[in-house]
């Protein structure tokens, strides 16, 4: 049967809307609103969480198909061109090492200087008055592992001075280096004075053989404390000996002999040019003997 009177029956849908309230309307659209925003938040933050991009062909990450593998284990060592290479403890390195072979500060006895006077810790040698010039007072350390032969490429340090008003004449003082131990044995000699500085080959029986190897003029201060520094480095295959003098930091002379002196020890030692009255004295002190 119709509805004549055009009014919605009491089982429609939308029945308990009508039966509501304007004030109560109002509230449920409100909570309906809010329900869908807060449903909508929560999809935005799901859409939105972090993960690789699919490769549309094999739905594989892409940054996993692309890049390749980081390694952290034993990596390559750099250095830089200025930088030399370090080795490990078991490699054996590709150069020796400067070894000192003897140090000596001169505070005793214990290397065995001879024709010396100990004096704090310095050695002084004195020339003999009254003797001819070229008279030379040396000492070697008998004592030490460097005699009677110092290994063939060596370099020699040690300061001297001369004790001002202990003399007269023209000083010299110095090292040596090949110094045979046989009375007539040979050695090379590096030789400072007040003007002049020289390399040249000695003979124990008669001292310089001919001319100097290598001189040069200069001037030292012989009162004050001269760092000399000489070496004596064989050259391949024992066809030579290359012979260098320092005085202070100053390179003052280089020399090759090819007709070298074959070994010896070490040596200090102190002379004068002309006959004089009184003798002069020499300081030493701070040697070192380092093996190339």
């Amino acid at each position: 049967m119709s509805n004549s009177g055009g009014s919605t029956p009491s089982g429609n849908s939308g029945g308990w809307w009508r039966r509501m309230s304007r004030s109560e309307q109002i509230m449920a659209a409100i909570a309906g609103a809010l329900v869908a925003g807060i449903f909508g938040v929560i999809v935005a933050v799901i859409s939105r969480s972090p993960g690789p991009p699919l490769n549309p062909q094999g739905g594989r990450s892409i940054s996993a198909v692309s890049s390749p593998p980081v390694t952290t284990s034993n990596p390559t060592p750099t250095s830089s061109p200025d930088t030399a290479p370090t080795t490990s403890p078991d490699t054996a390195p590709t150069t020796s090492r400067p070894k000192v072979m003897l140090q000596d500060n001169f505070c005793s006895n214990v290397n065995g200087w001879d024709n010396v006077e100990y004096s704090g810790c310095a050695i002084r040698i004195s020339t003999k008055p009254n003797k001819p010039s070229g008279d030379i007072e040396s000492t070697e350390p008998e004592g030490s592992s460097v005699y009677p032969q110092a290994p063939s490429s060596i370099i020699i340090e040690v300061t001297a001075r001369m004790i001002a008003g202990a003399g007269q004449g023209d000083l010299q003082f110095g090292i040596a280096c090949r110094a045979s131990t046989d009375p007539n044995g040979y050695g090379y000699a590096f030789m400072v004075e007040q003007n002049l500085v020289k390399i040249f080959k000695y003979s124990n029986q008669s001292g310089q053989v001919g001319p100097p190897l290598r001189q040069a003029a200069t001037t030292v201060n012989l009162t004050h404390s001269n760092l000399l520094v000489a070496a004596c480095n064989s050259l391949s295959g024992g066809a030579g000996v290359q012979l260098d003098l320092w005085v202070d930091g100053r390179h003052l002379l280089d020399v090759t002999d090819s007709s070298p002196v074959a070994n010896g020890t070490v040596g200090l030692f102190a002379s004068t040019t002309d006959n004089t009255p009184t003798a002069d004295v020499v300081e030493f002190k701070s040697f070192k003997l380092i093996q190339q």
